[in-house]
């Protein structure tokens, strides 16, 4: 039984032996040097079916009198419904361990955009963008950097990933324009095959986080010696105490009303999101104004770079000033991004104008929700921190549920809806009342004490092992 001393016992031996595993001494640098591949592979997964937007409509979703929106909208929708089971699968994290769940993620992100190479129907293509939208908000990545990365340069070496995963997204239109002439769905073939092998070197060179092994140690440590000594008085258990669980990382929640705070916070202000999802729309020509489609191509070439490079500054903003001033910052430039974005693409702006337009909106955007992540995981305990992250990372998917349904509503409702203007008047209020209830309701994590006990004295382990 896995509640049985034994087995209890025969788990921390695996983990004693993980732990005294003598790590390389540039072991960080080839860690974040693999963790930034894995970073490409989430960012490629994540954005393919963006760029390659106009692709399946013209292979699936083509009527004798135009496109059919609302069925595409509708697939989309229903298949991102596949990050609301996420959650649970994240959760496995603070159980098993931080590395089975980064490789199951890399790989199978690779499998999804394998299952779109095979894509025939619309079905099996639906098939390949859930299993996408299952893998993507995961984002296992996340925790292990900020687990393993010193408390000083938490902030940048996270955003220094992501920025290099950004700039792999520069590569899918030029590994579109290669591989179209052999049929439009050869384009996910070879990020599918970069999946799987940036899975593989997770799984032989990215070891188990040292913070999670020490915390499960001491939690099977004492486990085992109320089950081999139950006449003994238990000690005194609390929900932070809990390995891992929804129901417990919701019961952290209540008791730190902080962090219901931030599920709020992750609501209002992922609303916005739909202009991520539509933001190819947006560009596309209506009525004689808008962007060609060479301009719309130079505007995805430079956008990538931009964005990277906004990730960088706001993780050096968050170590230096702090995190809430690092989202103040951030969720400002996607307010203005966006709306230069938008009256670019509307009035035939220079496309690299625009595609810097679009980057300050995207980085700004997506650089606050990584700042969020950063402040949920130091305001987490080691034990439920992937937990609470999964719980909170629900919020993020009920925003842009709300954004899409709200969309859906309008372009049913008013004939001709012009969808850049829509998502303008509706972003700009959203990021406002996210930031100021974040500005209101969030401590500053900066300086957290939580990931102080990753600064555990060799002598203090040494001797919890001759305890046992």
């Amino acid at each position: 039984m896995k509640d049985s001393p034994e087995y209890l016992k025969l788990e921390l031996k695996k983990w004693r032996i993980k732990s005294k595993e003598k790590k390389p001494k540039l072991y960080f640098f080839y860690f974040i040097f693999i963790l930034c591949l894995a970073y490409v592979i989430d960012e490629v997964a994540s954005n393919i079916s963006f760029v390659m937007e106009n692709d399946v409509l013209d292979a699936f979703f083509k009527t004798s009198s135009g496109y059919s929106l609302d069925n595409y909208v509708i697939m989309t929708t229903l298949c991102a419904g596949a990050s609301f089971f996420t959650f649970f699968y994240k959760a496995y994290a603070d159980k098993i361990g931080r590395k089975p769940i980064l490789v199951l993620n890399v790989i199978g992100l690779g499998i999804g955009m394998f299952i779109m190479f095979l894509s025939k129907s619309v079905i099996i293509y639906a098939v390949g963008l859930f299993v996408i939208s299952f893998f993507a908000p995961c984002d296992m990545q996340v925790v292990y950097i900020l687990e393993t990365a010193s408390d000083k340069h938490r902030s940048f070496w996270l955003t220094f990933s992501k920025a290099v995963g950004v700039i792999g997204i520069a590569a899918v239109p030029l590994i579109r324009e290669w591989a179209l002439p052999n049929g439009w769905n050869f384009v996910f073939l070879i990020p599918a095959i970069a999946g799987v092998l940036v899975g593989i070197l997770c799984l032989f060179f990215i070891k188990e986080s040292d913070i999670f092994m020490k915390n499960r140690m001491t939690y099977l440590r004492r486990k085992i010696k109320e089950l081999s000594h139950p006449e003994l008085p238990k000690e005194k258990e609390t929900v932070a105490d809990s390995q891992g669980g929804i129901i417990h990382a919701i019961k952290y929640m209540v008791f730190d009303k902080s962090l219901v705070w931030l599920f709020a916070v992750g609501i209002v202000f992922s609303i916005s999101g739909i202009a991520i999802t539509n933001y190819l729309v947006i560009m596309q020509p209506s009525s004689n104004i808008g962007m060609s489609d060479q301009m719309i191509r130079e505007a995805l070439i430079i956008y990538p770079f931009i964005y990277a490079l906004f990730e960088i500054t706001v993780g050096i903003i968050s170590d230096k000033f702090g995190r809430k001033n690092a989202i103040i910052f951030s969720g400002a430039f996607a307010c203005i991004g966006f709306l230069c974005f938008v009256v670019g693409a509307k009035t035939n702006w220079i496309s690299y104008v625009t595609g810097v337009s679009l980057g300050l909106f995207i980085g700004g955007y997506y650089s606050s929700i990584d700042v969020f992540n950063i402040i949920c995981a130091e305001k987490s305990p080691t034990n439920l921190r992937s937990s609470i992250m999964s719980v909170i990372s629900v919020s993020l998917s009920i925003g842009n549920t709300i954004g899409t349904g709200l969309l859906l509503l309008f372009n049913n409702t008013i004939k001709d809806l012009d969808v850049g203007f829509f998502t303008l008047i509706l972003i700009i209020p959203t990021l406002f009342v996210g930031l100021l209830i974040l500005i209101n309701k969030m401590p500053e994590t900066k300086n957290s004490l939580m990931f102080k006990e990753k600064k555990v004295k060799k002598e203090e382990v040494v001797a919890q092992e001759n305890v046992e």
